[in-house]
């Protein structure tokens, strides 16, 4: 399972559904998202055991653990902190704008 699918069926189900001219939650696109992210969990972890003698297991382990975040700098996680408050702050504002435009009330 890719994220484009899960992505997918956000994109193909709109928020919003008109009943009777009322605008209402969609919720069988909750639903949908839902079913989808439960047919993830038929699946199961390859069992790469099988390969510690050959050292792919080592190589995949040391790799894992050198690889690096990329572009930060040594204060990642307050970096890394300061992004995600700005990005609540954002999303925070776009979910009462959302409840807005459904016609509830939001402090």
């Amino acid at each position: 399972m890719h994220l484009k699918d899960l992505h997918s069926v956000l994109k193909h189900n709109p928020i919003l559904v008109e009943e009777e001219g009322r605008p209402l939650i969609n919720f069988q696109r909750y639903a949908k998202f839902v079913d989808k992210i439960k047919e993830t969990l038929h699946y199961k972890p390859p069992d790469l055991e099988q390969y510690r003698q050959q050292g792919y297991l080592a190589y995949l382990e040391n790799q894992l653990h050198c690889a690096c975040i990329g572009h930060f700098g040594e204060n990642t996680d307050d970096e890394l902190m300061k992004k995600s408050i700005v990005l609540r702050e954002g999303e925070v504002l776009e979910i009462k704008q959302r409840f807005r435009s459904a016609g509830f009330q939001v402090k």
